[in-house]
């Protein structure tokens, strides 16, 4: 049997039939000959199609019969992305998180995919979100949000969110023209930053079975789907998920940084025919406070505008934070408290009446909401007379001051300056030692134990925008 390997030869002298084996004697043993040269030539066509696209990682792929295998993230990334750039020329399919963090090493993929949604290739996408893992849903929604957006690409982006609660490994491929596919299990971790780093992925070339086995599975996970997520209700979608909150965590997540930092990796992908955002950004506090209830307010009625592109909040560590971006241009909008019927002026943001006429005098007052506030003075120890700090913003403490029992009135503040009524309960639920004058909202959030409900006055709230439209 010339050319057959002698392994080979072994495994049929002792498994076939004395019959078979004489006919093989006799010459049929170029048939097997045949199929072995054939899976040689299937096992360098994936090897030979490897070296050309990203011959730099040749010697961390595993080749096999139509399939490559790798350990190495940066080699999975680059080759998918080499595919998609060279390959891809009718439709992209794909399910999964994506990377774990938005960083130089993902944007040649991200890259390679955006060129091929603008040169005209149909982009379908499962993608799995991870409320512990906002970076990794966020960085393609403010992405493929862009193309949604645009008549220019109706239909050529369908995008189906679908929320996760595994951890851990997780399951996800992508198909290239139904000819090229890209299995991977992916190490997460919201801890850790290499973690992102670890996979094992498996490259197929049809007409490897794998390729229709995944592209059947795709189908069926999209008519399970109601329907791709229409703009307005991706624009909830992002919010909402900026406005995800661990409490076992105990943090104060200021997720303008992650909102900001996308968008500019997203800028920075330097691609032609990208469009522009399609939604508006609306500078905030942090959830569990008035100003983040005004802003959402807004947003809700611009959502429910047959014009004009929808809003979404950003929430913000500080009103300083907030105003900044805004005057930098980042933000499209701004909430800022302006007046309350029980005190005489707010700071911060606006110290002063002078502050405030120069603000109005320099933006545009797109919208005013009046809010009715109500506090509680709340903390995690039996009773709010063993404490000895409270956190509190002075604009609260002036509204409700009247109403503090006698041994915590004149309590001094924390040493941390308090950023927000959220950040007051934040640091009630971190020592024993100290009280809030806080939102119930938060107090029922952090778990604190409510002494007193206290009663402020009304808020009114103005939404100052750049533009008039």
């Amino acid at each position: 049997m010339i050319g057959v390997p002698a392994w080979l030869q072994d495994l049929v002298k002792n498994s076939l039939p004395e019959a078979v084996g004489g006919l093989l004697a006799a010459g049929t043993g170029a048939v097997l000959a045949g199929l072995w040269a054939k899976r040689t030539r299937a096992r360098r066509s994936s090897r030979a199609l490897v070296k050309r696209l990203v011959p730099e990682h040749l010697n961390r792929f595993e080749f096999g019969k139509l399939t490559a295998r790798t350990t190495d993230d940066d080699a999975s990334l680059a080759l998918v992305s080499a595919l998609i750039k060279h390959k891809a020329k009718d439709q992209i399919e794909v399910i999964g998180r994506g990377s774990q963090w938005a960083e130089r090493r993902t944007s040649d993929y991200m890259r390679a995919v955006t060129e091929a949604i603008v040169r005209g290739v149909a982009y379908d996408r499962i993608l799995l979100l991870d409320a512990e893992l906002p970076e990794n849903g966020l960085s393609w929604l403010l992405l493929l949000e862009r193309f949604i957006a645009t008549p220019a690409f109706k239909g050529s982006v369908r995008l189906y969110p679908v929320p996760v609660q595994a951890r851990g490994m997780t399951h996800q491929f992508q198909l290239i023209d139904d000819t090229y596919l890209h299995r991977t299990n992916r190490q997460y971790s919201p801890k850790e930053a290499v973690a992102g780093k670890r996979a094992q992925s498996l490259f197929a070339i049809g007409p490897h079975p794998d390729v229709a086995e995944y592209r059947s599975v795709f189908r069926e996970y999209v008519a399970k789907q109601p329907g791709p997520v229409s703009h307005r209700d991706l624009a909830e979608l992002i919010e909402r998920l900026l406005a995800t909150i661990d409490p076992t965590d105990y943090s104060v997540p200021f997720r303008w940084q992650l909102v900001l930092g996308v968008l500019r990796f997203v800028d920075q992908l330097g691609v032609l025919g990208l469009p522009g955002r399609g939604i508006e950004l609306v500078g905030a506090l942090s959830p569990f406070t008035f100003t983040y209830q005004a802003a959402r307010r807004f947003t809700a009625a611009r959502r429910g505008e047959a014009a004009g592109r929808p809003a979404v909040v950003v929430p913000f560590e500080s009103f300083d934070e907030a105003k900044r971006e805004f005057e930098r241009g980042t933000l499209d909008h701004i909430c800022l408290p302006v007046k309350n019927s029980k005190i005489d002026y707010l700071s911060p943001p606006l110290l002063d009446e002078e502050a405030l006429r120069r603000f109005q005098a320099a933006y545009v007052v797109r919208a005013e909401i009046d809010v009715e506030v109500a506090f509680v003075l709340a903390g995690t120890a039996p009773n709010a007379a063993s404490a000895k700090s409270m956190a509190c913003v002075d604009a609260a403490r002036l509204q409700v001051e009247s109403q503090l029992p006698p041994k915590v009135a004149g309590l001094a503040p924390p040493r941390d300056t308090v950023r927000s009524n959220y950040h007051a309960g934040w640091l009630a639920a971190r020592s024993p030692d100290t009280i809030a004058i806080t939102t119930p909202e938060a107090a029922d959030f952090f778990g604190l134990r409510t002494y007193r409900s206290l009663k402020g006055g009304t808020t009114s709230f103005s939404i100052f925008s750049r533009h008039a439209g």
